[in-house]
């Protein structure tokens, strides 16, 4: 029987089948989508701009955790292996150094004029902010003028990168407890560089300068203080001024090897007082001012000149061993130079040559200074020549060998005291 009107076919098995598997995807998708929303995400409380991170976990219960990773086994004995933070204000953290730095306010130095008392006066100082170091970096930091910042390195180490400085210093910065590595292999690089407005005081720090080559560890056109540090450069020269030293002191131990300058002075130190200065080459080279040595110092130099002088030095006073291991230099080369004092308890030792070649002025070497050769016969103890002016008030000069202790083969020399064993032409 025909049905009329009707144009409708009737569906296959196979369009059947299809329909069916597109509404099971459908209802598992949804079924997906609502499972996922069901568990809570990882909070993160950020309190005062990012300073610290709460972070809060789901508990579940452990029957049900079956094979699921447990991520606290990722956890490590070092606290600050996997923390992006490496530095803290306060309580504010950084991800790096230099945002620590760039943080902190440049404050200018207010300056009360006084010309009555000096025609420029000293600038009223600023507090330093600290920042702390959290973890071993490396890197090539910048501090900008008028800033004012102590780093407290917590005993961890800043490490150089490429031919860049550790430190370039624009404004005030205290470096404390760490160390400062560095791997240069050209010429005139630094560490830290110093410029005309900075002022670096490093606090029992550490330059770790070993597998570099030439150049400066800290190089200073502004000021530099050091205390209780030690600057360990074979292949360079360990400290490089042209600026202000205001002081060297405590336990500092400043070295270099081959033929390079343990401290190179071209400007004006304060006061070298404590510590040890030591150098394959020259121990101390001044062309410069040095107001003061004294205290406890040790000046060594294992192949050449303990000091050459070719600028002002005002005294050497109070526990100074001064001594070279050279067999053709001596122990003070005093070229052109002035030195107002010698005096205290002060020793001068050669090994091989002379213990004092002046070629200067030696004003006065007087109190208990002790200055001995334990060189040949043939080499006096201090040897004056032209336009060399020597006066010795007190003090014992010697020979181990016998030898001649003064000679005078030009210049003037004045003894008016002291233990003098032998001299020739005075």
């Amino acid at each position: 029987m025909n049905t009329q009107g009707g144009n409708s076919k009737p569906l296959s098995i196979n369009m059947v089948l299809m329909i069916i598997v597109v509404i099971l995807v459908v209802v598992l998708i949804f079924v997906s989508v609502l499972n996922i929303g069901k568990k809570e995400p990882i909070k993160s409380n950020n309190v005062n701009n990012g300073m610290t991170n709460d972070i809060t976990n789901d508990v579940e219960d452990p029957s049900k955790l079956n094979n699921k990773v447990n991520t606290t086994a990722n956890i490590t004995t070092d606290p600050n292996a996997n923390n992006p933070e490496v530095a803290k204000v306060g309580e504010q953290t950084f991800n790096s150094l230099q945002e620590a730095i760039n943080a902190i306010e440049a404050i200018k130095p207010e300056i009360t004029p006084t010309p009555s008392v000096s025609p420029t006066p000293t600038p009223a100082p600023v507090a330093k902010t600290q920042i702390i170091l959290l973890k071993n970096i490396s890197g090539s930091f910048i501090i900008g003028e008028n800033k004012h910042i102590s780093i407290d390195m917590g005993n961890y180490s800043i490490t150089g990168i490429g031919d860049k400085e550790v430190f370039t210093v624009n404004g005030d910065l205290e470096l404390q407890n760490g160390k400062i590595i560095g791997k240069y292999n050209k010429q005139l690089l630094y560490a830290i560089k110093v410029n005309k407005s900075g002022i670096l005081t490093c606090d029992k720090m550490n330059f770790d300068l070993t597998e570099a080559e030439f150049g400066w560890a800290i190089t200073n056109d502004g000021i530099l203080n050091i205390k209780s540090t030690r600057v360990d450069y074979p292949k360079g020269t360990a400290i490089n001024n042209n600026g202000l030293i205001g002081e060297i002191s405590g336990e500092s131990y400043i070295s270099s090897n081959d033929n390079y300058i343990a401290l190179n002075n071209l400007g004006t130190i304060e006061k070298i007082n404590g510590g040890e200065l030591i150098g394959n080459s020259y121990a101390l080279f001044n062309s410069g001012t040095i107001k003061e040595i004294s205290g406890n110092m040790k000046i060594t130099s294992l192949g050449s000149y303990g000091i050459y002088n070719s600028g002002s030095i005002e005294s050497v006073t109070e526990n100074v061993e001064i001594s070279s291991g050279s067999a053709d230099t001596a122990t003070i080369y005093n070229n052109g130079g002035k030195i107002d004092k010698i005096s205290g308890n002060v020793k001068i030792n050669a090994e091989h040559n002379r213990a004092i070649y002046n070629l200067g002025t030696i004003t006065e070497i007087s109190g208990n200074v002790s200055i001995n050769t334990n060189g040949e016969y043939s080499v006096s103890t201090i040897y004056n020549s032209n336009p060399g002016e020597l006066t010795i008030m007190g003090g014992t000069v010697s020979h181990k060998n016998g030898g001649i202790s003064v000679f005078r083969d030009g210049g003037v020399v004045n003894i008016t005291g002291g233990n003098i064993s032998s001299k020739y032409n005075c």
